[in-house]
């Protein structure tokens, strides 16, 4: 039987245009352990869009001003979380506590996604990544799952340069790194 959190996840994809390409080694690695999954950060859909197209509840580490002050936002990721599709933790690069919270569901063995570029880019070329996923995944030992998000940045609504009103997208959960020793 189809749950009502199947329908809404194929529903809000396929509006979207999301294209999801899951290889069979990332989903393995995500369904049984911890793992930080990182993503390219190209638009303000990229996390929604992860969520309901992993295969497993991720507890998302995001902007502090987006989690605390977007009304929108706030709705949205309450909504999303309600439904079971994971949680929300503002990382604030003041306060350790967010961080202490993603390496305490990583020792439980779950399943956390950074944005390692730290801000939404302007195209497909990558932002530098920050330091913190290297350090969660040396200090926990959970290997890091990646995800390509490509056609997101061609968005007018919700990237910074995009030039299509509703681009089609594609999600790939590709290969995934052992972790940084």
């Amino acid at each position: 039987m189809v749950s009502a959190r199947q329908i809404f996840r194929t529903a809000v994809l396929a509006a979207f245009r999301v294209n999801v390409e899951l290889d069979s080694r990332a989903v393995d690695r995500l369904r049984c352990g911890p793992v930080i999954v990182v993503a390219n950060h190209v638009s303000l859909l990229d996390g929604v869009l992860i969520a309901l197209a992993s295969p497993v509840p991720l507890m998302f580490g995001v902007d502090p001003d987006y989690a605390r002050h977007s009304r929108i936002a706030m709705a949205g990721m309450r909504a999303l979380s309600r439904m079971g599709f994971g949680d929300v933790v503002p990382l604030d690069q003041h306060s350790p506590f967010s961080v202490r919270t993603l390496s305490q569901r990583l020792l439980r063995g779950e399943a956390v996604m950074v944005f390692p570029e730290g801000a939404i880019g302007t195209g497909p070329a990558p932002l530098p990544e920050r330091p913190g996923v290297a350090w969660l995944s040396e200090r926990t030992g959970a290997p890091i799952v990646y995800v390509q998000i490509r056609g997101a940045e061609q968005s007018r609504l919700f990237a910074k340069a995009g030039k299509h009103w509703w681009p089609a997208i594609t999600l790939v959960f590709g290969r995934h790194l052992e972790p940084v020793r």
